[in-house]
């Protein structure tokens, strides 16, 4: 399920809700799913590879009481500070920091392989920045260029473009309330499985947890 806004067709009753949707339900299994613009797409299996947010939204209506304890669960934001350069500024495709405000900085020439990234086009990303939102544009590219300075050596070069990218609702918190609402991969219906960093696989919602819920949803879909 792409994270678009939802339409659900519900063949039982014959309803649609909006422009775009989860999909229609026969029985206990999902048949298909409806995309804004496009035709129902027929499904034997389907992965929900979206985020927490974006899932409680698209739920198909008879599924919503077994997830509504997320509804109540809290977020931590995630900052990326995107610098330009006229070239890379470190060797690898990313490196972190210590002691520093910045956590990492990617590298998106190297990651991307040349498609669709300039070169010197550069991450600089803060997780858990709370303690950060308050601050201006100005003032977060500042704090990432004195970071960049302090930790590569001779490096004094102005970016040509800047940006400063909040995601508000990037990873659900992991407190008490979040670890006992979390839901497996498997859900009610037998055709439809659950990927996430939200999705309990033994881990925190980190970028760990989404891929190991990937591969567990992509085995219980064959």
């Amino acid at each position: 399920l792409p994270a678009l806004e939802p339409r659900q067709d519900h063949r039982a009753r014959g309803e649609q809700f909006g422009q775009a949707g989860a999909g229609s339900l026969t029985l206990d299994m999902l048949r298909a799913v409806q995309l804004r613009g496009v035709d129902a797409v027929d499904a034997d299996a389907v992965v929900s590879a979206v985020p927490l947010p974006v899932f409680l939204r698209i739920c198909p209506e008879e599924l919503r009481d077994g997830y509504k304890a997320l509804e109540a669960v809290s977020y931590s934001e995630i900052l990326s500070i995107n610098l330009w350069f006229s070239k890379p500024l470190f060797d690898d495709p990313f490196v972190g920091f210590l002691d520093a405000d910045v956590q990492w900085a990617f590298d998106r020439e190297k990651l991307w392989d040349g498609r669709g990234a300039s070169r010197g086009y550069i991450s600089l990303v803060l997780s858990g920045a709370s303690a950060y939102v308050k601050m201006s544009r100005e003032e977060l590219i500042a704090m990432a260029l004195k970071d960049l300075r302090r930790c590569i050596p001779g490096f004094q070069e102005e970016p040509s473009h800047a940006t400063a990218v909040w995601e508000k609702q990037a990873t659900p918190s992991p407190s008490p309330h979040f670890w006992r609402s979390r839901p497996p991969c498997r859900t009610p219906l037998s055709n439809l499985f659950l990927a996430g960093d939200w999705v309990d696989v033994g881990l925190p919602p980190t970028i760990e947890a989404a891929c190991r819920s990937g591969h567990q949803a992509a085995a219980l879909a064959k």
